[in-house]
């Protein structure tokens, strides 16, 4: 099964298989030009292709010829990615550095010169001290940020954004909390109104005791961070067959790979099977449906298929919900 955590590469799994999810960027720019919050944070099960979203987000923002996911008046500035499994990312001190490399490269250089307009905000924003204290350097970044100009193109204000994806693969400490999630709360309370900051996770309670804190059923954002919850599933749901074609999508690029070919004429043979069955029309469609939206629920049932040496009785179980 392949690797599903994204690069950033043309050629990456993730880039050649990711499909539509128009519906999810359209909910991201109303969040982001409405300016009702600071933060978002999308959640979502294993599975249902957050990290393939933000996989696509940044490469839109970044290849030439392919305009920004979410429009013309946002500019992402930097993204970051936690990865539990390589342990790459996942500590408050790397985030920290790298949300500061990449704000020094994207903003204007009146950022840059603000962390170094006096001493003790220069001596927090170095190498060794922000491995020792990663929440005192993200306020001298925060300081130097709210002292930056907004953005303005013709008298229009530009957002400009950060993404952290996987903020739930950080690194935690004995009482289950994590200072790189701490460090994330801290930016979105207080960052300047230009700046917009999306994180992406599990629902997870180190997360939202952090983000979301004080949130209850029927509530969409903190008061106490600014920050709004976007839980993926339902919009997808609301979403409705533009979602459902999505994973339909999926599927057919995964059978148009020349290693899947018999597996194709399986599928496209049972159709007919389908014929009789109440729902959806084609196999295909029958097990889009069952998946619920999950991507890596689907590759995971076609790579079994695939190698059951019983593709026909797997596939008519299937398809027959037994």
């Amino acid at each position: 099964i392949p690797n599903y955590h994204p690069t950033y590469d043309a050629g990456s799994f993730a880039t050649q298989m990711f499909t539509g999810r128009a519906w999810v960027f359209d909910e991201l720019k109303v969040w982001i030009t409405s300016n009702r919050s600071a933060g978002a944070l999308v959640t979502a099960p294993p599975g249902f292709g957050k990290s393939a979203i933000v996989n696509r987000l940044i490469r839109s923002g970044n290849e030439e010829g392919d305009p920004f996911v979410l429009g013309p008046t946002v500019e992402l500035v930097a993204h970051h990615m936690c990865h539990a499994q390589s342990g790459r990312g996942t500590s408050a001190a790397n985030f920290v550095s790298t949300l500061l490399a990449q704000l020094s490269a994207s903003l204007p250089t009146k950022f840059a010169a603000e962390c170094q307009s006096d001493a003790k905000r220069a001596e927090q924003l170095g190498k060794q001290k922000i491995e020792q204290d990663p929440a005192a350097a993200m306020d001298a970044i925060i300081a130097a940020l709210q002292s930056t100009p907004a953005p303005l193109v013709r008298g229009t204000l530009q957002r400009r954004l950060v993404v952290v994806d996987g903020i739930d693969e950080s690194s935690g400490d004995s009482a289950g909390s994590s200072r790189l999630v701490q460090c994330m709360a801290k930016l979105i309370k207080r960052a300047p109104k230009w700046l917009a900051v999306l994180c992406v996770s599990r629902d997870v309670k180190m997360v939202t005791d952090e983000l979301l804190p004080g949130v209850s059923a029927g509530q969409h954002v903190s008061s106490a961070t600014g920050c709004e919850h976007i839980p993926l599933h339902t919009v997808a749901s609301a979403a409705g067959a533009a979602a459902a074609n999505d994973v339909t999508d999926f599927i057919a690029k995964y059978l148009e790979q020349s290693v899947n070919t018999a597996l194709a004429a399986e599928l496209h043979a049972a159709d007919r099977a389908c014929e009789h069955l109440p729902g959806a029309e084609t196999a295909r469609e029958r097990l889009a449906a069952q998946s619920e939206g999950n991507f890596l629920w689907c590759t995971t049932w076609l790579h079994e298929l695939k190698t059951s040496g019983d593709v026909a009785g797997a596939l008519h179980a299937a398809l027959m919900g037994s």
